[in-house]
């Protein structure tokens, strides 16, 4: 029999506590700590394992920049999975992000909606002496822009976004979320066969519109399912997260901040930056597609490993001074990335939930934006409405500084609230 440790997953890996460089305690990414900072743990993990396997959750964990990137990319040994399959195989309904009218119809909708729904949801707002952004601002632009993109009223809008935000809760291995999202996935079909009924008599620009389009012979209940199974697949979490991820970073670094005051083309460089150093999104789950040797271990047929962007948005191999939050730094990329997250021969920072990315050297004319293109541009339309139109907001000290946290295990990295003040 070979000696060769790493020819064997199930033995010759099981490393005696003189091959490990640095202890890291079984299931460590469930633990509190790393729940509430990951990155101390991350930084460890990057430092000393190309590859680290977590036999209490029989993961492998993947965390610098250049291994995390190549990885995303190898489609012949590694795939990701449905999120849907969180809920089982029988969900019905198909994921239909791909088929062209449905992704136009998103695309346009996106693009046509996001400056005036950031103008209203600000009106309120702006017109008070201040208030939570993220409560008052954030969530309601990202709830009215869902809904119109999809073609929800407004007045069912936010019973909307609850039933959205229980579906997407329940993907995990939680059992009470998880059930909560299955009730909230039959409650958001019985609501979109509805809809889908009255834009059979009138329809209009927008998602449920175009799967009309796309099958019209077909039932209100096929098309709802098939709507709430694409729903699933599309990440709206980045762009809510992100959006509040962002102006939290520029309030807490007043010089980021005066930056993009006084240049709005600035906004897309915070962005992207934000998208480096806070992804709302931390990691990213692949699974291989046999057995395969890589970063010198042997990875089993349909092994779970977690890329982590965490960790690789901030490899100090890759960026310099990567723990800080610069939106003038000079070796991020700013303009969309390509394949493996790099263009122009600089990175850019890894977004599990908007990938994949376009391998093409540039985006034809007659195709649709990508899905990180949309992001990017609704988020940075929101910022620049609230930057432009309430400028001399400032921090609330009377309340706990804004954090960006997550709430469990797999969660969203993001800020939840930030309270601020006029003058």
């Amino acid at each position: 029999m070979s000696t060769d440790r790493s020819r064997s997953y199930e033995v010759y890996q099981r490393q005696t506590e003189r091959d490990i460089p640095v202890v890291i305690p079984p299931g460590f990414s469930l633990a509190p700590e790393f729940v509430a900072d990951p990155y101390p743990t991350l930084a460890r993990l990057r430092d000393n394992y190309p590859c680290f396997r977590d036999w209490y959750t029989n993961t492998w964990w993947v965390t610098r920049y250049d291994d995390v990137t190549s990885l995303i990319a190898d489609d012949a040994s590694f795939t990701s999975r449905p999120r849907r399959l969180a809920y089982g195989a029988d969900v019905a309904g198909q994921n239909l992000r791909d088929e062209p009218a449905v992704r136009n119809a998103f695309g346009h909708g996106m693009q046509h909606h996001a400056a005036t729904v950031a103008e209203e949801s600000l009106h309120s707002f702006a017109t008070s002496a201040g208030g939570d952004l993220i409560a008052d601002y954030v969530g309601p632009f990202t709830e009215e822009l869902l809904a119109r993109v999809i073609g929800v009223p407004k007045a069912e809008s936010s019973r909307f976004s609850a039933l959205w935000r229980a579906v997407d809760e329940g993907v995990g291995w939680h059992a009470g979320r998880q059930d909560r999202g299955r009730q909230a996935m039959t409650e958001m079909g019985d609501m979109l066969a509805k809809l889908i009924a009255q834009k059979r008599l009138d329809p209009s620009d927008d998602v449920l519109s175009a799967l009309l389009i796309w099958q019209a012979d077909a039932s209100d209940v096929e098309l709802a399912d098939h709507a709430v199974a694409t729903l699933l697949e599309v990440d709206l979490r980045t762009l809510e997260g992100s959006l509040a991820n962002l102006l939290c970073l520029l309030m807490i670094h007043p010089d980021q901040h005066a930056l993009v005051r006084e240049d709005d083309e600035m906004l897309i460089r915070a962005w992207q930056e934000t998208m480096r150093h806070s992804p709302p999104i931390t990691e990213a789950h692949h699974y291989t597609t046999r057995e395969v040797e890589r970063f010198g271990m042997l990875l089993p047929n349909g092994g779970l490993v977690v890329c982590s962007a965490a960790a690789a948005n901030r490899d100090p191999q890759t960026f310099s001074d990567a723990d800080s939050f610069d939106i003038t730094r000079k070796d991020l990329a700013y303009r969309e990335p390509r394949g493996q997250f790099r263009i122009d021969g600089l990175p850019a920072g890894v977004a599990p939930g908007l990938a994949p990315l376009s391998k093409l050297p540039a985006r034809p004319a007659d195709r649709p934006p990508s899905h990180y293109a949309l992001t990017a541009e609704a988020v940075v339309a929101a910022a620049g409405v609230l930057i432009a139109e309430a400028p001399l907001f400032r921090l609330d000290t009377s309340w706990r500084p804004p954090q960006v946290t997550c709430r469990w295990p797999g969660d969203v990295r993001t800020c939840r609230q930030m309270v601020v003040r006029a003058g």
